[in-house]
């Protein structure tokens, strides 16, 4: 079980993506707990839910993830942990598959908002060498918005 403390609202995804000057578009669909925010290319997965702890909360995660991925396709996809308190590890086990199914080297998986028990479990199972990781959404939007290395030679 992973514990992750609560964050204040003013480094959510939600305010700190869709606000001006980006004009980002809310969707919200039908996936339980969680708060879905499009910019471009890139899916925003803010998780409303404090506890993914026990099978029926921790399935719905896995069927809200691996549907948005297939689904929508997006080019990164990020989930923000922030407003989770606690996490079983069977969600490592859903972020290793998101992964392994982006890993067409074209599509990127990252995570934000983890406590540092959160890391210190992504580095022992070795997930933090395959999905990027940012402390804060805002870290993650201005690491989207740099110049890529690739285009500029």
């Amino acid at each position: 079980m992973i514990h992750c403390p609560a964050r204040n609202e003013e480094t959510s995804t939600v305010s700190v993506v869709a606000e001006e000057p980006w004009r980002t578009t809310l969707r919200r669909r039908e996936y339980p707990n969680l708060d879905i925010v499009w910019r471009g290319k890139t899916l925003f997965a803010r998780v409303t839910n404090h506890k993914i702890l026990d099978t029926a909360s921790t399935d719905a995660f896995r069927a809200s993830m691996l549907s948005l991925e297939s689904d929508d396709q997006p080019e990164k996809f990020i989930i923000d942990f922030q407003e989770a308190w606690i996490l079983s590890n069977t969600v490592l086990g859903v972020l290793g598959e998101l992964q392994h199914r982006m890993s067409d080297g074209r599509r990127e998986l990252a995570v934000c908002g983890l406590s540092a028990e959160a890391l210190k479990n992504f580095r022992k199972t070795r997930l933090s060498e395959f999905v990027v990781m940012y402390d804060t959404v805002k870290a993650a939007l201005d690491d989207q918005e740099k110049p890529d290395a690739d285009a500029a030679e």
